[in-house]
Order: structure tokens, then C-alpha cells, then sequence
């Protein structure tokens, strides 16, 4: 067994340390469906956001080579709850280093009195659900994917809505959109969608505006995997003021029609069980193929 020390962020190390942690990340996600790969310049803009928590960021040594990582998400405090990432490896690296990762996370967490750790997994991803599993995650929420194969829409845009690109200015007013929103399980968050606007995989046809009598009133977003051989889309988000629902479908279409002229033939999105849309995207030809889940863990 290696001789193993888990240390924290070094800042002074900052690029090399987002070039051995992209390149861990590569490697060990090279295997599995639909990772897209991470990029450094991604990786490095993270560490230098005035709000990265350094602290939350564990990695893995044998003397001075770097054999893993993982990270924990910021802090939710109203929840008193934090994410828990998966511990990637260097290939070759034996499982236990992955167990001290872990360990190091959630000592973190008990010491700051975190009261919840959650992840989520996907029978996907056997291996990280397992993982999750045997450190005693419990599934609390199952999550409904559900998929379509594209055809081109054919439609016009009521009267007096336009649609358009987003713009950094429009994220605090979407956050007050999805306050009204009356399907919203939970509020659009700007900062989360701001983080992704900045890196180098945002694709401003992925993200469409609606607005009405010159206010904005909704969006509708998707993911669009880099990868050319993925034939797959992915949901990305959507808030819709309550007052302005009748302009939903036709976002949809919308976003599907921009999928389709991107080369992609699938559209994935996931919801909860109870989710007030899901009628709406059963309507939308949207078809249940597989689950996913949430797993909490409480800390004593």
C-alpha cells in the first residue's frame, strides 16, 4: 500500500495543480458514456473566482505525485448542507486512496457541522453509485429521464413575444422570474448559471429568452455536449413567470429545432416524479427510459 497524504489547495501551485486535476479527471472519465471531457482554462477560471472556497478541495500524494482529488460544493447554509464529489483516480491508483478522499470530505464536513451530505447517481454509473452506497448514502429521491428523438418544428411565435440570447443582465431578473414560476420545484440560482456563461463550453443558441411587451418573462435551456459523436442534448433549465405559461411550448420547440440544426437526434431531460411539467413534456412526445437518484447522508 502507498504511503499516502491528503493535502489541501495549494493556491501557489494554481495552474499546475488545474492542469494534474483536469488531466486525472480526462483519464478517468475517458471510459464513460457522455463525460465530456474538462478543459484547463475551464479549470483554472474556477480556481481564480473571488468565491472558490479553497478549503473545500482534498488531493491525494505518493511523495510529490498527485494521485487523485475531489471537492466538495459550496455550502448551503440554509440547508446546512454540502455536495459531495466522487474521488477521481489516477489510473492504476488503488481503491483505498479513493476511501481517504472521502474520509477527508466528510471529516471537513463534521468538524464545520455540516449536517447533510448529498450526490447523485445514475444506474449509468454503477461504480460511483456503489461507491456512494457503501459510505452509507441513502436514496431519498428517484428522478425520472426521459428522452425524445428530434423532428423539426414547425410554429410562429405568439404576438408580442420575441425570443433572443441571454445576457449576463437578464440572470437577476430570471431569478425573480422562477420566484413565480408555479412549476419551479426550486428557484433558478444566477450565480450557478453565470459560473457556466464564463467557461468556454457556453454556447449562446443553448439558452433561449422570451419576452414579452419588451420584459423578460421566461427561458428554456439545454446542454450541448462538445462531443460530435454524442447524438444527445441535455435539459439545461427553465423558469417561466405564472403569468406567461402559454409561451412554454413553443420555447420547447424552439430549443428543439436549435438541437436539431446542431446535428443532434435526442433530447434528455430528467425530472422529479411529481414535477408539474412532466404532463406537459409527455405531451411533447417525451418518453420515460431510465432512472436516477438523489442520495443524502446525515452527519450525527
Amino acid at each position: 500500500m502507498p504511503n499516502i497524504e491528503i493535502r489541501g489547495f495549494n493556491p501557489d501551485r494554481l495552474e499546475e495543480l488545474a492542469k494534474e486535476q483536469t488531466q486525472i479527471y480526462n483519464e478517468a472519465t475517458s471510459k464513460l458514456p457522455e463525460y465530456a471531457p474538462a478543459k484547463v482554462e475551464d479549470t483554472i477560471t474556477r480556481f481564480k473566482r473571488e468565491t472558490f472556497d479553497q478549503s473545500r478541495m482534498f488531493y491525494a500524494y505518493e511523495g510529490e505525485k498527485l494521485l487523485g482529488y475531489s471537492g466538495l460544493t459550496g455550502r448551503n447554509e440554509q440547508e446546512n448542507r454540502r455536495g459531495v464529489g466522487y474521488p477521481w483516480l489516477r489510473e492504476g491508483t488503488p481503491d483505498i486512496v479513493r476511501d481517504q478522499l472521502y474520509e477527508a470530505m466528510e471529516t471537513k464536513c463534521r468538524q464545520e457541522g455540516t449536517a447533510l451530505l448529498r450526490v447523485y447517481g445514475s444506474p449509468r454509473y454503477p461504480e460511483q453509485l456503489n461507491f456512494f452506497k457503501s459510505k452509507k448514502f441513502k436514496i431519498e429521491v428517484e428522478f425520472l429521464v426521459h428522452h425524445k428523438d428530434l423532428k423539426t418544428n414547425e410554429f410562429k411565435i405568439p404576438n408580442k413575444y420575441i425570443f433572443r440570447e441571454l445576457k449576463k443582465e437578464d440572470l437577476p431578473v430570471l431569478e425573480k422570474v422562477s420566484q413565480n414560476d408555479p412549476k419551479m420545484k426550486s428557484p433558478f440560482i444566477a450565480s450557478d448559471f453565470e459560473q457556466y456563461m464564463n467557461s468556454t463550453d457556453y454556447d449562446a443558441e443553448s439558452i433561449v429568452i422570451a419576452e414579452k411587451n419588451g420584459s423578460v418573462v421566461g427561458f428554456y435551456g439545454m446542454f450541448i455536449p462538445p462531443d460530435p459523436d454524442n447524438e444527445k442534448v441535455y435539459f439545461g433549465g427553465v423558469a417561466i413567470h405564472g403569468d406567461y405559461q402559454e409561451i412554454e411550448p413553443y420555447l420547447l420547440m424552439e430549443l428543439e429545432n436549435r438541437a436539431i440544426k446542431r446535428g443532434k437526434k435526442k433530447f434528455e431531460i430528467t425530472f422529479f416524479p411529481d414535477s408539474p411539467r412532466l404532463p406537459f413534456a409527455k405531451e411533447r412526445g417525451y418518453i420515460l427510459t431510465e432512472h436516477s437518484y438523489q442520495l443524502d447522508k446525515r452527519l450525527d
